[in-house]
Parts: structure tokens; C-alpha cells; sequence
């Protein structure tokens, strides 16, 4: 049909058990803008991974994460791939860029490959190969390299720093953490402290995971030096090297510390720190802290994640009543959403059998 169109194949490769899946099945196909869009200039092909032709499919165009959005030609060529979940505004964005011979994923390699080195095109190779699951990093590092200081704080080098930036030695994260007050004046505070804290977190992460501290250390002198919040981002960052080396009574104090000294910012981080508690602390008095805490998060956000970590909870603190209600109504969110609900219902078996 694709050749006979002269179109290209839209192929969405999902699994069953796959929340941003579901989430696009219910907040994206249904618009009509991107019915009418992608009726209008694709031909589009929903494909489980699991399942007949899926295995063979994902390996022939390397689908190792979902959901994995291809854009193919007639000939069988990927021209545009991107992974994760995308809205009826993103999915559009992409479709498009597919469609544009100078914004397509084959189009922007074969300009880099060829040897154009203009910064545009490095940024868009760069883009291309974050959405579609290759190491970007070289590139990114490559585009930073041809802005000036000066140009950082434009809208276009905002976004790549909000889409590449990865280390906390590079140009435009230091740039980023020296003139941090001016990006939030006009970007927001809280997405420009989130990256900041995103980079310095994966500089954490590998070195509690590896054992060597040099990039924490260094990470924490930066935050510590240029983020003036009253220690909270340095104190989240301790929590992050601690958590990575699985030091669970150090991260239990810092934890403490942190919800007892600052405002959290997401329901998200409550229930992150809830959840190490009810994995690794047995002392009661810490895990009543914990039980606060799904609370506040639940008030935050009513989701079926922080229900569940509400009701593991309250099952390590032997009131089994509290925490089959709970259970039950993490999974009824959990139905309603179609989100995955095997855990919850282990865990609602587990706790029915005291």
C-alpha cells in the first residue's frame, strides 16, 4: 500500500504490558488532528513485539525499548525513528520531520556523514541519535563546542541543553550552572534546577555504582558552589550517591533530613524515598515517616504506584487491614488507567493470606 501511495509506513512497535504505550492509546491515536494527519500522509501499522511478526520485526530494526515509533519507506528504510511516548503535538512534530527531506533521521545522517559540520546539523544528528536510541553524547559535546556564551541563553541552545546536555564537565552545563539565576528568569526555575540536578544525578549515579567517587565529588562541589537553595539540591544529590551505594542508613538519615527540612517538589520523589524504605529499613518509627510520606504523595497525585507503595507499607507495619484497602484501591486506579496490575494483585494475595 506504502508503494502504491507513494507514502510512508508509520509503524508504532508496542507490547501489551507497556504503560506509555497505553498511555498513547488513550491520550494520542483518539485526536482527531492526529487521525487526520497521519490518515493523510502515512500508512499506519500498529505491531506487537511479542507476537507473529513482532520478534522478527524488532530485530530486523533494532526495537529494544516501547513504545519504538519507525518511519519507513516503500523500500523498507527506516528514514525516522524515535523511542517513548509522544502527545498528539509531539507525534505531529515528528511525523512532520519525517516528512521534511532536511529534517528526516537518513537525511540529517547522510549530511553529517558526508562531512557538513554546520551547527545545525550537528544538533539535529545529535537529536536524532538520542531519539533513536544511540550513544549521542560525542555530538552533543561537538555542537556545544561551536556556541559562544553569549548565544546559550537563545531559545535553540535552552532546548539542546534541555535535550543533550549529559555531563557535568561540559561548556554549556557550566554555563548553565554559573548563569542559572538568568536560564530561570526566563525559562522557570524548576525546569532549569531539574537539569542541572538530572546531569549532576547521572554523574552520582556512575559513581556509586562503579565505586569511584571523583564525579560525585565533583558534581557536589559544583552544586554547592553555584546552586543557592539552602543546601536542598546538594542534600538530593548525597541521597542519590548513597542510594547508589546502597548505603540504606545513611540515605535513611538523609531522607529524614530532607522531607523533614525542605519542600518537595513532586509526588514522584516522595514516593521514590517511600519505596527504599518499605524495601530496606525495618526500624517502625522510620517506616511511619515513610507511611507519611505516600500520604503527602498521594494528595500530590492519586496514582495507583503510590497507593501500592502506601499499602507495602502498612503490610511490613503488621496493619493488614489498612493495607488490603490500599492494595484495592491502587489496583482500581491501576484497572481504570490499563495499567499493569500483576504486582498489585501478588501483593493483594500476599496480604488476604495473614
Amino acid at each position: 500500500m506504502a508503494r502504491k501511495e507513494r507514502k510512508l509506513v508509520f509503524l508504532d512497535a508496542y507490547t501489551t504490558w507497556c504503560g506509555p504505550c497505553k498511555a498513547m492509546d488513550r491520550n494520542t491515536y483518539p485526536k482527531s488532528e492526529v487521525g487526520d494527519f497521519f490518515g493523510e500522509n502515512f500508512v499506519s501499522y500498529k505491531l506487537d513485539m511479542e507476537k507473529g511478526e513482532g520478534p522478527r520485526v524488532g530485530s530486523e530494526y533494532s526495537v529494544f525499548a516501547y513504545p519504538t515509533l519507525l518511519f519507513i519507506n516503500f523500500k523498507g528504510e527506516v528514514v525516522h525513528k524515535v523511542m517513548g511516548y509522544r502527545g498528539p503535538k509531539e507525534l505531529i512534530a515528528e511525523g512532520m520531520a519525517a516528512l521534511s527531506p532536511a529534517k528526516n533521521k537518513a537525511n540529517i545522517e547522510l549530511e553529517y556523514e558526508s562531512g557538513n559540520r554546520e551547527p545545525e546539523i550537528i544538533l539535529e544528528y545529535a537529536i536524532h541519535r538520542k531519539k533513536s536510541g544511540a550513544d549521542y553524547r560525542e555530538y552533543a559535546d561537538e555542537y556545544f563546542a561551536t556556541q559562544e556564551e553569549k548565544d546559550m541563553l537563545h531559545k535553540r541552545n535552552w532546548e539542546a541543553i534541555q535535550e543533550l546536555s549529559h555531563s557535568i564537565s561540559g561548556v554549556e552545563y557550566q554555563f548553565l550552572t554559573k548563569k542559572y539565576k538568568k536560564f530561570a528568569k526566563v525559562y522557570g526555575e524548576r525546569k532549569v534546577l531539574e537539569k542541572i540536578f538530572d546531569v549532576a544525578r547521572s554523574a552520582a549515579l556512575e559513581s556509586g555504582l562503579t565505586g569511584n567517587p571523583a564525579k560525585y565529588k565533583a558534581a557536589l562541589t559544583l552544586i554547592e558552589k553555584r546552586i543557592k537553595d539552602e543546601g536542598q539540591m546538594a542534600n538530593r544529590l548525597k541521597m542519590t550517591f548513597t542510594e547508589a551505594r546502597k548505603n540504606w542508613e545513611v540515605y535513611a538519615e538523609r531522607a529524614i533530613y530532607h522531607y523533614d527540612t525542605y519542600k518537595v517538589a513532586t509526588a514522584e520523589d516522595l514516593d521514590h524515598s517511600a519505596s527504599i524504605f518499605y524495601r530496606h529499613i525495618k526500624d517502625p518509627g522510620k517506616l511511619e515517616m515513610a507511611l507519611r510520606w505516600t500520604r503527602q504523595s498521594i494528595a500530590m497525585k492519586n496514582e495507583a504506584y503510590n497507593n501500592e507503595t502506601q499499602a507495602r507499607i502498612l503490610f511490613k507495619l503488621g496493619r493488614y487491614a489498612e493495607a488490603l484497602r490500599s492494595a484495592n484501591k491502587a489496583l482500581q486506579i491501576a484497572q481504570i488507567k490499563e495499567e499493569d496490575t500483576r504486582q498489585i494483585e501478588a501483593l493483594i494475595e500476599q496480604i488476604s493470606e495473614r
